[in-house]
């Protein structure tokens, strides 16, 4: 009897296991496939992000086979149907062209970005999550959250606006069950680069 039990107990749990590993795999898909329909992405493509800023809408999307060698990732920016920016110009495999860099805080923060390259232009697509504070009246913390794009000009920045809508950020790094789809296509940056924290948090003198 007891070992009736036991056999009953382990198959159960490996049931609901299976069923929750299940509901949470749908759920991002569902997640993914509502952003996909707020986005400058194809229904043949993958949303790495996406979110309004002001009237128009800034995104970042891969072929379903993006890879260290295959596919393509892009930055898309303009109105849905008709982007105005498309970096790189062409679907085609230009991973020397993107890079990423993710910081994290010892209270659970992180900063990331998708770097996108093109002549002297550097197009920053970030998003950062940090606990701020403590306010000097309250003495309370707050969590911030600050998500949207950044670009320089031979080092000089000439565009920085934040999402007023939420971000779809496809776990930035992390899909479903561990590593991003795309974490190994591109390399991540060094030091010597933009901290992500200094774009989404910058300096308030």
């Amino acid at each position: 009897m007891q070992m009736f039990f036991s056999c009953f107990f382990v198959a159960f749990s490996q049931t609901l296991f299976a069923e929750t590993k299940f509901d949470h795999v749908k759920a991002a898909h569902d997640r993914e496939s509502k952003a996909k329909t707020e986005s400058l992405c194809t229904d043949n493509e993958r949303v790495v992000f996406t979110c309004t800023i002001k009237q128009k809408v800034a995104s970042v999307c891969a072929s379903n086979d993006f890879s260290n060698i295959s596919g393509y990732m892009q930055y898309r920016f303009g109105e849905i149907g008709s982007p105005e920016i498309l970096i790189p110009k062409k679907h085609k495999l230009s991973q020397s062209d993107i890079a990423f860099n993710f910081n994290t805080t010892g209270h659970g923060g992180y900063a990331s970005y998708i770097r996108f390259s093109q002549r002297s232009y550097k197009y920053y697509i970030y998003d950062a999550s940090a606990v701020t504070g403590p306010d000097p009246k309250t003495g309370l913390r707050s969590l911030e959250e600050h998500s949207g794009v950044y670009v320089t000009k031979n080092q000089n920045v000439v565009f920085s606006q934040e999402c007023n809508s939420p971000a779809f950020d496809n776990e930035l790094f992390y899909d479903v069950g561990g590593e991003s789809f795309w974490g190994n296509a591109i390399p991540k940056l060094n030091e010597d680069d933009i901290n992500p924290f200094d774009i989404a948090f910058p300096y308030k003198p």
